[in-house]
C-alpha cells in the first residue's frame, strides 16, 4: 500500500516533465523533444504528466479543505459569489 505522501509528492520524472512542459518556456522544448530525453514514448509523457497534475489537485483540494475546516469559511464560494 502507497503512503499517503506518496500521492501528493512528485517524483523526480514527474518534476522534470512539469518544469519542461511548463515553468521553463524559453527553452521552447515540445512533449517529443522531452520524451526523447527521457527516453520514453510521448504517451508515456502523457501519462506521467497526468499524474504529476492529479498530485497538483490532490494537494490543492486537500489545502483548500483543511482551510474551510478551520476557518468554517468556503473562499471559492464566497468569491464566486462576489464576482
Amino acid at each position: 500500500m502507497k503512503d499517503r505522501d506518496s500521492k501528493t509528492t512528485w517524483t523526480a520524472r514527474e518534476l522534470y516533465v512539469i518544469q519542461n512542459l511548463y515553468i521553463v518556456p524559453f527553452e521552447c522544448k515540445t512533449a517529443a523533444d522531452i520524451a526523447r530525453e527521457l527516453g520514453l514514448s510521448r504517451e508515456r509523457l502523457r501519462q506521467i504528466e497526468k499524474a504529476a497534475m492529479r498530485k497538483m489537485l490532490r494537494k490543492y483540494y486537500a489545502e483548500m479543505a483543511a482551510a474551510v475546516e478551520k476557518t468554517n469559511e468556503y473562499p471559492v464560494v464566497e468569491i464566486m459569489l462576489q464576482a
